[in-house]
This record gives structure tokens, C-alpha cells and sequence, in this order.
């Protein structure tokens, strides 16, 4: 799921069909701005992982999780650029078939 701010602030978050690796990219407007961003792992309402990332300009950021296949989650991404607050993202997966 693409998700734009501004003309050049683009933020793609994605959880992978194995339902295993969660990932993260984000492009600010300008390559000068710090970026951070905090991505959670959601089953319902319990948190499964979570995972802080930071860069200059742009970030790009996956790690994998525990999770059990048939069940559906939740990743949501929190992203600071050049100290402002960027609306949160999210995006659902099932793992596995």
C-alpha cells in the first residue's frame, strides 16, 4: 500500500504473503531530513514485535516476526521527518495460504 503526503513524501509499508517479514520504506522531501520511524506488529489488540528505524532522506527497514499461519495482522508504521509527525500508516496480511 502506497500512501502519499506531499508531492515527494511516499511511504510503503508491507507485510510479505509468508506473513513472516515486515518492511518498511519512506523518501522525504528533501534528502537533508532526518526520518524515523517505529513499526509495530499487531495481532488484534497484543503487540507480536516492534522495530525502530532512522536515517537521512530516506529509510529502508524489514526484519522478521513469530507469527502463526491462518491468522491475520496488523503492521503500523509511525514516521517523523524533519521533526513532524506524519499521519499513521497501516497495512493487514494473513500468513500464510
Amino acid at each position: 500500500r502506497l500512501t502519499s503526503f506531499s508531492r515527494s513524501l511516499q511511504i510503503n509499508l508491507r507485510i510479505n504473503l509468508d506473513g513472516t517479514k515486515c518492511s518498511v520504506s519512506v523518501v522525504a522531501d528533501k534528502m537533508s531530513d532526518s526520518v524515523s520511524a517505529t513499526l509495530v506488529l499487531w495481532d488484534g489488540s497484543k503487540v507480536i514485535d516492534s522495530w525502530t528505524a532512522a536515517g537521512t532522506g530516506y529509510l529502508l527497514f524489514s526484519d522478521t516476526a513469530q507469527v502463526v499461519e491462518g491468522r491475520r495482522y496488523t503492521l503500523t508504521v509511525d514516521v517523523v521527518i524533519g521533526g513532524i509527525t506524519k499521519p499513521q500508516v497501516s497495512v493487514e496480511g494473513t500468513c500464510g495460504r
